[in-house]
């Protein structure tokens, strides 16, 4: 028996019977844009894969298993949960996954591990080196704890 491989108006179609029903609505359109994706033969984006997985997560699948999959998110909830569990091990784990797809926080976080000697050593360059691409990022904390470096180090 031949598979029937959805198209990109199959899933508009199937997300248009079900305008009624806002879960299955999103997955097919959600679905109808990979759709679009791989007919172009480019490779679903980063933000399309990201929908993915938060509908997944909606849908209650654990937060191990978006992880694994590449969910940055869960990434970084499951590297908060072990740093306050103090396991440190698993919280470098998964802040430096998160941080390597480009979650702020999670290079914070990273930093912070280095310049207190959790789990890594106490090691200050690349303490700064990840507060660094924190701030650059975004983060908020990252780019305070930059400027109290800067005037520390004039003073």
């Amino acid at each position: 028996m031949k598979k029937k491989i959805l198209t990109a108006e199959d899933c508009n179609k199937l997300a248009e019977e079900n305008e009624n029903n806002e879960r299955e609505n999103k997955f097919w359109k959600i679905l109808a844009k990979m759709a679009v994706s791989r007919k172009d033969k480019q490779m679903i984006d980063e933000q399309e894969k990201q929908e993915m997985l938060n509908y997944l997560a909606d849908e209650g699948e654990s937060e191990t298993a978006l992880a694994l999959k590449g969910n940055v998110t869960s990434q970084f909830t499951l590297g908060e949960q072990y740093y306050q569990q103090e396991n440190f091990k698993e919280a470098f784990k998964w802040f430096w996954l998160a941080a390597q797809n480009g979650h702020a926080e999670a290079a914070d976080y990273l930093s912070v591990m280095y310049a207190n000697g959790e789990y890594v050593g106490v090691n200050y360059a690349l303490s700064l080196q990840w507060c660094k691409i924190a701030s650059n990022r975004g983060s908020a904390e990252a780019k305070e704890a930059l400027v109290k470096i800067k005037n520390f180090r004039l003073n």
